[in-house]
């Protein structure tokens, strides 16, 4: 299932988040629309102070959340970057806590905190156990309404903003999107803004000013929201709120206004536009960017849908169908000044060649589907779905909860909104039509860009890129398009295969909840053995959480001749590519109603489903997926030279090879695959990959079904007769490819990790050198591999392995705090640095890691500040334990992870599979 755009961009780059209007006195009744499954209780009020507050009464949160936003970001910058150090200078002291750590504060009690800048906001939150949670609000208010803002800290904040845009120098997302406003109209916020800011920017001789300024214009409680979401009662927690954050001064300052727009609609000095732009990264890409101010619209949901709709008749099917498109990513970017709509593809080697092609394919899409104004049956279906998913939604976890709030109180003054509900909408023809009239050829630009282009010389799609953005140094291009160009957008062709989103078959309508069976239990139940020709069929009720959803799982283990190796891991990951390339297993109108149909493979092959519990529409949308998986198997196993370099193995060697560049993200996500037996080397992978053939392919795929096991689970809200039938729709589909069901349990061929890759005992040292000759970090990750786990620590009876695993727990609220701040405050080695406990469901470890661009401060030297700091808090250690304060401390922590472990899990966190 693709990531939408919107979550791909939030996970690289925090600090863009987008807002699109806001007021500071709502004007609507005060009752917060909320989904039939939502047990929460909301208040919504003004604190004395003016502050807008949501309070949430949730009785399974097992932390308490706080989230408070600050109205001002970026756009109010005097020096590049100002809220930005702004935010940091924020957590060097306040004046009634000037010896108290925040951060240390939070995580010496098991909680977390952070903080983020955006264009137009800065949020910070923080969680923690409730019975710590009204003295961390005092200091966090303290914090916000009266900071220290002391000179002696500028240069350890400084630091963390430089290290932050070193880090991002090579990330594409932020490099476009700072391309793009700087490309906008002289004057608006978008072209002077630098949100991240750097040491180069922040070097001013009236620094200490400015941020005094900037902290008294906008740190006020009338430019503030609040949202704390905790176990406890509403008068409760607004008696906290009052004593802790209705403290923070309002000095009734305006909000920010931000003015003119970057990009003026239908402005040819901006628009009709080619900007040629060199990636930092392998891969191309394509943007088509609509510019419009949606200040004056209540909402943009239809075209929003239209534009990313991924089924039958849409723009992304018709281009990743004739293999021109790896992926496509529609949303919304902008701010409370200016918005866009931006459609991204990804593109494959023939869509670089083809690229103006596939624009003029996206406005034949647009000049059918906004021909004659909005559809209302389409708008009515779309908002049906949508309210159909809010109402049954899963149960969503506090901080989440917490930022949808807090974003919507800055977006919006319509109190019944603030969570999202349809139901709020309503249907404008004329706003809607008037929305549909800027996606023409007058009112866009196009940004193209691939790591194949050069500032140096000119290639064979694109001109030298004699231009360099001065911040993040992108080379490109801007080139004006023609009016023929234009014409042939304006007089597209009718293409049959491009038109509206048809009415969709699978739509739930039963949500009835199944009374508990008597043969329900806490763990899931064996209602078919494995055996000849047969599958083995686990089925467990959901007892707890009356959610009218089921999840289905089943495996398909291979025969005895399976070898785990690089050959395998490479065979599986371009099946996954294929797969990802399979009209027949888009299901995207399946996807869209709740339904999530999925196939995997890791050794085994995976085939999955999750979806509400109608108990004619699950069965008819796994019917259908398993026969188009089926149908599936049989083309890959005939697939041409052609495609598989095309859709698979091109994109798994760009895949593979950025795994290579040594970044501490990558190394902490490696250190899993580095101890257990199933590792393999990305450099080995690509080695294989280069040499496979079709034929090889199609080879593995027949052995690999000639003989084989199936296990399969069907869990939640379901009977046992209607699990078995699930379950056995599976098991026919395995023999119609042509399997022979084994009785033979496989599993210990693919799921035994117990053989380690890298052996105990030695201390191994893996070395790996940026790709580029631009990175200019250093990263490290020193691992201590400590022993075996089982699981999480979610059941009873682990004996040793579970003693170790809370053991390891404790170290980690013991050294958190300390690890940050030498690692990071004292020496200075990164932005990102410290130390954290490791558990997944085979190993149990601990690794200190740093990632930083001081000069000098490579990674021996943060290889020796690591040894250093173990050593010394070892020899710390032993003197706290024999002290009554070292016992204190002890049974402190120790109660704070005996907490964490008895948090409840939700029904869809247990695997039968582990």
């Amino acid at each position: 299932m693709r990531l939408t755009g919107l979550l791909k961009r939030t996970l690289v780059y925090c600090f863009l988040l987008t807002a699109i209007t806001c007021s500071p006195v709502p004007q609507y009744e005060d009752v917060i629309v909320q989904s039939v499954s939502d047990e929460n209780q909301y208040r919504f009020l003004t604190l004395k102070n003016g502050l807008r507050t949501v309070l949430v009464s949730d009785v399974k949160a097992d932390l308490s959340t706080v989230v408070i936003g600050v109205q001002a970001g970026g756009y109010a910058d005097k020096a590049p970057g100002l809220a930005h150090f702004t935010e940091h200078m924020l957590f060097m002291g306040s004046k009634n806590y000037k010896n108290v750590s925040f951060g240390d504060y939070v995580e010496d009690r098991g909680g977390t905190y952070n903080g983020y800048t955006s264009s137009d906001r800065t949020v910070y939150y923080f969680q923690i156990n409730h019975r710590y949670a009204l003295n961390t609000s005092l200091i966090l208010s303290d914090m916000l309404g009266e900071p220290l803002l002391e000179e002696k800290s500028f240069e350890s904040a400084i630091e963390a903003v430089d290290s932050e845009y070193t880090i991002g120098l090579r990330n594409d997302v932020r490099s476009l999107m700072l391309l793009q406003n700087n490309l906008g109209k002289p004057g608006s916020p978008e072209s002077r803004m630098f949100i991240v800011g750097s040491r180069e920017t922040l070097n001013v001789t009236d620094i200490h000013e400015q941020v005094t300024e900037y902290h008294a214009s906008y740190y006020s409680a009338n430019l503030m929201v609040l949202v704390i979401v905790a176990n406890d009662t509403l008068d409760n927690l607004e008696e906290q709120a009052q004593a802790s954050f209705g403290e923070i001064p309002n000095n009734n300052r305006p909000l920010p206004s931000y003015k003119p727009l970057a990009f003026p609609t239908s402005d040819p000095t901006y628009l009709s536009k080619k900007i040629y732009y060199k990636k930092k990264t392998k891969g191309h890409n394509l943007e088509v960017m609509f510019p419009i101010n949606l200040a004056n619209f209540p909402s943009v949901d239809y075209i929003t849908y239209l534009l990313g709709y991924e089924g039958v008749g849409s723009f992304d099917k018709y281009v990743t169908s004739r293999h021109l498109v790896t992926n496509c990513y529609t949303d919304i970017g902008g701010d409370i000044s200016k918005t866009y709509f931006y459609k991204m593809c990804d593109l494959t080697d023939k869509g670089l060649k083809q690229h103006d092609a596939i624009v003029r394919m996206l406005f034949t899409y647009l000049n059918t589907v906004c021909a004659g104004g909005v559809n209302t049956e389409v708008w009515t279906a779309d908002n049906d779905i949508k309210d159909l998913l809010f109402r049954f939604q899963d149960k969503v976890a506090a901080l989440s909860t917490a930022w949808i709030l807090s974003s919507n109180m800055m977006e919006t003054d319509d109190v019944r909104a603030f969570l999202d509900a349809p139901s709020t909408r309503e249907l404008d023809v004329g706003k809607e039509n008037e929305i549909l009239s800027f996606f023409s050829p007058n009112n866009f630009n196009i940004y193209l860009g691939s790591d194949t282009f050069s500032g140096d010389y000119k290639t064979e799609v694109a001109p030298q890129l004699t231009e360099l953005e001065p911040r993040f140094k992108t080379p490109y291009l801007v080139e004006t398009l023609t009016d023929d160009y234009l014409n042939s957008l304006r007089n597209t062709p009718v293409d049959p295969d491009l038109h509206l989103p048809p009415s969709n078959p699978f739509t739930p309508t039963d949500f009835s909840i199944l009374p508990v069976s008597d043969s329900a239990g806490p763990l899931p139940v064996e209602i078919q053995e494995l055996e000849e020709g047969e599958a083995s069929i686990w089925w467990m009720q959901d007892t707890l959480w009356s959610t009218p959803k089921i999840w289905t799982k089943c495996k398909i283990y291979p025969g005895e001749g399976f070898v785990a190796d690089a050959y395998q891991a490479v065979q599986d990951a371009l099946l996954g590519y294929l797969a990802n390339f399979s009209d027949s297993l888009g299901f995207h109108d399946a996807r869209s109603v709740g339904y999530d149909p999925y196939v995997t493979f890791s050794k085994a092959w995976i085939l999955g489903m999750s979806g509400y519990s109608d108990p004619v529409k699950f069965e008819l949308v796994l019917r259908q997926y398993m026969a188009a998986f089926v149908e599936f198997t049989k083309t890959a196993a005939n697939v041409t030279e052609e495609e598989l370099q095309s859709v698979a193995v091109t994109p798994a060697l760009k895949s593979w090879d950025e795994s290579e560049v040594s970044t501490l993200r990558q190394s902490l996500n490696n250190i899993e695959r580095l101890l257990n037996d199933d590792f393999i080397d990305p450099s080995d992978k690509t080695i294989v990959a280069k040499t496979i053939k079709a034929l090889d392919v199609q080879n593995y795929i027949r052995d690999f079904l000639e003989e084989v096991s199936v296990i399969c689970s069907v869990m939640g809200n379901t009977r046992q007769e209607e699990a078995l039938r699930l379950a056995n729709i599976v098991k026919e589909g395995v023999q119609e490819m042509g399997s022979k069901l084994s009785a033979e349990d496989r599993r210990s061929l693919t799921d035994d990790k117990r053989m380690r890759k890298l052996e105990q005992g030695p201390v191994h040292v893996l070395r790996r050198k940026a790709l580029s000759e631009e990175e200019a970090t250093s990263a490290i990750i020193t691992y201590y591999a400590m022993g075996r786990s089982n699981e999480d620590g979610g059941q009873s009876g682990r004996g040793q392995e579970y003693t170790l695993y809370a053991l390891n727990g404790i170290l980690d609220l013991i050294m958190s705090t300390s690890c940050f701040n030498y690692l990071r405050t004292e020496k200075k080695l990164g932005y990102s640095a410290g130390c954290m406990s490791y558990n997944d469901e085979n190993n149990i470890g601990f690794a200190f890691f740093a990632q930083g661009s001081r000069a000098g401060a490579g990674p021996d030297l943060m290889q020796r500040e690591i040894d250093n700091l173990v050593s010394t808090t070892y020899t710390k250690l032993q003197l706290l334990a024999e002290t009554p304060e070292g016992a204190a401390k002890f049974e402190e922590v120790k109660k704070t992870v005996v907490e964490k472990l008895e948090r409840a899990r939700s029904f869809t966190r247990f695997d039968l599979f582990k």
